[in-house]
């Protein structure tokens, strides 16, 4: 075979140099180029998906993990209202996830307790979009509920019954408290405050223990303020179980210490279960005054509460304080609390629950306000809709009655315990402040 001779075409390159090296360059770019449209913005790259999103059922209240890849190191995924990464440890808020948001090559995801379909979508300032519709089924492990907060007041109304103060109960309910709270990895500690009482019929007066059990949970960049979480563990001494009052809250609270001690947050969270809250807010009161050392960034307070949607009753969340009616206050926290109901876990809360700043008091949130923090106070069925409130009838029997029955009692403490939870991983992105 005869090969073709080069020479004319060597000769034409030698005589024109600029013609020369625009003929290298497309013979040298133009295979590229046709493999690769993208290098010029053109072909599959400009409108391919800048994320791969895997196939995937999740689990609603659980942790997920989602396997997916940035092709595109400038993409952003958009998350649905309600899904919180977990960035690093902590419960994110932001829906905004980038590459620097993974655990290895996996998104670790918060998804929120309300089956239904869900859109993410992936977007890149390079070009590129796609989304993918994500189906959310019933978690069997989620991080918090209302059978955990429902088995808490089982065992509460049980073991420590006859909670009121001065009682050898109390005392042994609150160390019991305490040993749960260190079992979490909190630091646990018991408070002591003298309390004089006067007894009758023959008056004598005598002091008491007033007992406060908190749990901290340090903070890692803002560790210096607190979002602080309580609820009143004594009852009033007529009331054996002291079921609705206080162990509904007690129990919630509980709950939700062991549901976000899982992860790391930004400031110290402290648990805190008052004693002395039946004698005028005795114990939160005097904690205030002496342990509240650093400022409090979002007081959140459970009483009486769990007896509401989807049981026959309003959930009410009190926010204060409220001192003119003519203005609003705490415009950020009335907004978180509205798009957590509507948005983020769906809620029906037209008719069903009543988000307002307020000045009522009553419960341990007031001692709060005495050093200028915002608070939410938490709170179910009245005392005229749970007439049995301060009387040997407050039982969990009666509460599960007043439910409608023992799955429609969790369905409540379901709700309480999963607003409690959103409201405090908002706090703790700085969102109520």
């Amino acid at each position: 075979m005869r090969l073709p001779s080069f020479e004319p075409a060597l000769r034409f390159l030698k005589g024109h140099p600029r013609e020369g090296a625009a003929a290298v360059a497309v013979l040298v770019l133009a295979p590229l180029l046709l493999a690769n449209p993208s290098l010029l913005g053109l072909g599959s790259a400009a409108t391919s998906a800048p994320i791969d999103l895997p196939d995937a059922t999740l689990r609603g209240g659980e942790v997920n993990s989602l396997a997916i890849a940035f092709r595109d190191p400038a993409a952003t995924l958009v998350l649905p209202p309600g899904f919180f990464p977990v960035v690093r440890g902590v419960l994110d808020t932001d829906p905004n996830v980038t590459e620097e948001d993974l655990t290895g090559d996996a998104l670790l995801l918060l998804v929120p307790p309300a089956p239904g379909n869900y859109t993410f979508a992936a977007t890149s300032p390079r070009g590129g979009a796609s989304s993918r519709t994500y189906e959310v089924v019933p978690g069997g492990e989620p991080v918090v509920s209302g059978e955990g907060a429902v088995s808490n007041l089982e065992y509460i109304t049980t073991a420590h019954t006859l909670r009121f103060s001065g009682s050898p109960r109390l005392l042994q309910a609150a160390e019991d408290f305490r040993d749960t709270f260190a079992r979490l990895g909190l630091d646990a500690r018991m408070y002591f405050y003298p309390w004089e009482v006067q007894r009758r019929p023959v008056i004598l007066s005598t002091f008491i223990n007033i007992i406060v059990v908190c749990g901290f949970q340090q903070g890692t960049d803002r560790s210096s303020e607190w979002v602080v979480l309580g609820a009143h563990m004594d009852s009033v001494p007529q009331a054996v179980e002291g079921a609705y009052d206080d162990g509904s809250g007690t129990s919630t609270l509980l709950e939700v210490a062991a549901g976000l001690s899982q992860f790391k947050t930004h400031h110290t969270i402290v648990y805190c279960l008052w004693g002395g809250e039946e004698e005028g807010l005795y114990g939160s009161s005097s904690w205030v005054a002496n342990e509240a050392t650093s400022p409090v960034t979002l007081y959140i307070n459970m009483d009486m509460a769990g007896l509401s949607w989807p049981a026959p009753y309003a959930f009410t969340a009190f926010v204060g304080p409220d001192t003119d009616e003519e203005l609003a206050e705490h415009p950020a926290t009335v907004s978180v609390l509205e798009n957590m109901t509507d948005n983020e876990l769906r809620y029906p809360r037209e008719g069903n629950f009543s988000l307002i700043e307020d000045p009522f008091g009553r419960s341990d949130h007031v001692a709060f306000w005495r050093i200028d923090a915002p608070t939410v106070f938490y709170f179910g069925a009245d005392d005229v809709e749970y007439p049995e409130y301060h009387s040997r009838d407050d039982t969990l029997a009666t509460m599960t009655a007043h439910a409608g029955g023992r799955d429609m009692l969790v369905a409540g403490f379901d709700t309480l315990a999963w607003m409690a939870l959103y409201l405090a991983v908002h706090a703790d992105n700085g969102e109520t402040d």
